[in-house]
């Protein structure tokens, strides 16, 4: 989490948001995009509990260089991995 956001990587959305009705379709969105990966903090429902929800962290955004930052993030691998063989 801290990799991503450190590298752009994390859009936090503050509004409410319904977790049956919205999150999956923002999520689709900017996945479609190209963009960040949401972070949804003020779910309906679970306002106070300290829940949130991080969307398509494994998407590459138009802000990736390389095309592995996001992925790298969530496999252990280095941002800068270009090759396959790399990932363990």
């Amino acid at each position: 989490m801290t990799a991503l956001e450190a590298s752009g990587e994390v859009q936090t959305i503050d509004q409410e948001v319904d977790w049956q009705l919205e999150i999956g379709a923002v999520i689709r969105h900017s996945y479609d995009l190209c963009a960040p990966a949401p972070l949804f903090t003020n779910i309906t429902d679970y306002q106070g509990t300290g829940f949130r929800v991080l969307g398509a962290p494994g998407a590459t955004s138009k802000r990736s260089t390389p095309t592995w930052r996001a992925r790298s993030s969530t496999t252990a691998c280095s941002p800068t991995t270009t090759r396959t063989a790399d990932v363990p």
